[in-house]
């Protein structure tokens, strides 16, 4: 009991001790909050009263926090440009999802022209291939036929222009002949000065009739004679003389006769001349429709090639192959695709516009077109707008825009996903300032307006058309008024820093 008793004294004592610390604490912390309530209700309602005392004292706080103050040094320090807003006619544009696409005029299917084998494949594809290239080759019995009908065609051409040849010469020297008997030369002259040139049956015929033609004559000079000494009688000098009469006009006969003959004789070799050169044309084409329209036919390709039923399948353009149909020594008919053929060199941009976007869309043939891709979103393109089409797609409400492009590098492949920018309203004009200026900051724009001595005022504005320089502004702001357009941020950092410090 002697031990219990002190150590229940001491417990007792601490537990007092205990009590009492943690009542003092209690009373500190209920004095502190009600410093705090007093406090608040000092703040509250003394800073109403101070607005209700001064109203206008915010409002102009809040006016010179909307100006910065800069000296000549700290805006060379700063970079500060200034631009002065201008206004002009804008266009606003309208972003619409495109897509890229083969032009459909260079897409070409390689077709079998006509039955046969196809013995060779020279071709493989994504393979890029020039202008007259080999892709193929192959055998038919059809491409045989063609090319013997234009070898005898050519035959029968050569010997149609020798006849007209012939001709035209036996033409040449008959009017040379009758010319030189207007002149009444001796028979032996005339026939030695003849004897070289063409004349085919009008030399017996005519020089014939100019023989007794002269014989005639000389025959009535004898008879005149021998009548004036009595020799002859006059009834023998008559006989003379009408046989030089009949001598003369069957000469003159003949060579009408002639003249006729040999002007009809040309114009039928000529026919004829015209009709193989027309025949040859005819065969030939149907021969370059189953060649392609690559052949070398000018370069005599029945004979350059090897076998007559063998056949060269070329590349009509440049392109890339897309398709192989055929494998070597595979049998074909005609019309069967072959290969595929696309030339990428210009493709299509095509667009869906929905009848809800038409109102202010006027898009004229040839007119530029910028084309912005998301392969390439740093870089911009023009295209060159080829058709709007005439109706509304009835389920997609929408109208189609097609545009065309040049690929020279081949960057750009179809399949491709892109963005039209087209006009969206009527022109208007609008103040319009560099996209630099405007800046925004806690859900408001507003730029830096250059005022005088210095003073750079932020003014908040809205902000419409843009076209990635400049942007078209409205609000408190008129044409002349200077905007900066370059350290503009420093101005933005200098009024927030001063409206922390107020």
């Amino acid at each position: 009991m002697s031990v219990i008793a002190p150590i229940a004294s001491a417990s007792s004592k601490r537990i007092s001790r205990f009590i009492a610390f943690r009542l003092l604490w209690i009373g500190l912390g209920m004095m502190v909050l009600a410093g705090v309530s007093a406090l608040c209700w000092w703040s509250f309602f003394g800073a109403a009263s101070a607005v209700d005392a001064a109203p206008d004292k915010f409002a102009r706080n809040e006016i010179a926090s909307a100006d910065v103050l800069m000296s000549e040094s700290q805006e060379r320090a700063a970079g500060i440009h200034c631009t002065p807003l201008v206004k002009r006619t804008i266009h606003p544009l309208r972003s619409i999802p495109a897509t890229v696409q083969y032009d459909p005029a260079r897409r070409v299917d390689i077709i079998a022209p006509v039955d046969g084998v196809v013995t060779k494949v020279l071709m493989v594809a994504g393979q890029a291939i020039r202008t007259g290239e080999p892709l193929a080759t192959m055998s038919g019995e059809q491409i045989g036929l063609a090319r013997n009908e234009l070898l005898t065609s050519e035959a029968e051409l050569g010997a149609a222009k020798r006849a007209a040849e012939w001709h035209r010469h036996i033409e040449m020297h008959l009017m040379q002949l009758l010319d030189r008997l207007t002149e009444h030369p001796e028979v032996k002259v005339i026939e030695q000065e003849f004897a070289e040139r063409e004349l085919g049956d009008y030399r017996g015929d005519v020089l014939g009739a100019y023989a007794k033609l002269r014989l005639a004559e000389a025959l009535v000079g004898n008879a005149d004679a021998l009548s004036a000494n009595g020799i002859v009688t006059v009834r023998n000098a008559a006989q003379r003389n009408g046989d030089l009469q009949v001598a003369r006009a069957e000469f003159v006969g003949t060579c009408e006769e002639s003249r006729f003959a040999c002007a009809q004789a040309m114009a039928a070799s000529q026919k004829q001349l015209d009709q193989a050169e027309r025949l040859v044309r005819v065969r030939k084409e149907r021969l370059m429709a189953l060649e392609g329209s690559t052949a070398a036919l000018d370069a005599n390709p029945v004979q350059a090639s090897i076998q007559l039923n063998e056949l060269m399948i070329r590349a009509p353009w440049n392109a890339n192959v897309t398709h192989v149909d055929v494998a070597t020594n595979s049998r074909v008919v005609a019309g069967q695709r072959i290969a595929e053929l696309v030339d990428a060199s210009r493709l299509w941009i095509a667009a869906a516009i929905h009848e809800r976007d038409l109102a202010g869309v006027s898009v004229q043939g040839g007119e530029p077109m910028a084309i912005s891709f998301s392969a390439f979103p740093d870089e911009h393109f023009t295209a060159t707008a080829k058709h709007l089409d005439a109706r509304m797609d009835a389920e997609t409400r929408s109208v189609s825009l097609i545009a065309e492009m040049e690929n020279p590098t081949g960057r750009l492949r179809p399949g491709m996903f892109a963005w039209i920018q087209l006009p969206n309203a009527a022109p208007r004009d609008a103040i319009v300032a560099p996209q630099s200026a405007l800046l925004r900051h806690d859900g408001r724009t507003f730029v830096f307006v250059r005022m005088s001595n210095g003073r750079f005022r932020r003014v908040e504005v809205s902000s419409g058309w843009e076209d990635g320089s400049s942007v078209e502004l409205a609000g408190e702001i008129e044409t002349g008024q200077e905007v900066v357009d370059q350290g503009a941020f420093v101005l933005k950092s200098m009024l927030l820093l001063e409206q922390e410090a107020e």
